[in-house]
């Protein structure tokens, strides 16, 4: 009798797990709004203008702060938190990748527009957000345009005050 009231808790216990919300807030990623954000990283990639660019990446940037993560779960204990990954990513694309990526287009028309103070905001920008080996490429990228601002700034250091007549 108490095996049967054991295995009929469990089961109880097992069905209301698989009918809980994982999440404190219900977050619908709908293909509207992936279509809207692929829309701001493409602008991003085509555009001119240095602020619209920055505009964009920042965009880019709220929709990846707005992305579930564990910490968004109902409370896990700690002991087993280091085990739950974060939700899967149901987007075709990576948010965190596409940001990092127009941050750097942006850092690199900022330095051919002579703007190294921009080009330096989105270069340290992506080395501040992407510590995660997985954007290793777009930090290695961004070591290199820093670099870059760097040698250019030495540059104009180094040149001689022009003569006043």
């Amino acid at each position: 009798m108490m095996r049967r009231t054991v295995i009929l808790g469990l089961a109880v216990l097992l069905s209301g797990c698989q009918t809980s919300h994982l999440f404190e807030k219900d977050v619908v990623v709908d293909n509207a709004t992936f279509m809207q954000l692929w829309g701001v990283y493409n602008h991003c990639r085509t555009a001119q203008d240095l602020d619209t660019m920055t505009s964009d990446a920042n965009r880019l940037e709220q929709a990846v702060q707005n992305t579930p993560s564990v910490k968004d779960l109902a409370p896990v204990p700690r002991p087993i938190e280091r085990f739950v990954a974060d939700p899967v990513n149901r987007l075709s694309v990576d948010l965190k990748a596409m940001t990092a990526s127009c941050r750097l287009y942006a850092g690199q028309s900022a330095l051919a527009a002579g703007r190294n103070d921009i080009a330096t905001d989105m270069f340290r920008a992506v080395i501040a957000e992407n510590s995660e080996p997985t954007y290793g490429y777009y930090v290695a990228q961004a070591k290199a345009g820093m670099q870059e601002v760097e040698f250019r700034l030495q540059l104009a250091s180094a040149r001689p005050a022009p003569k006043k007549s």
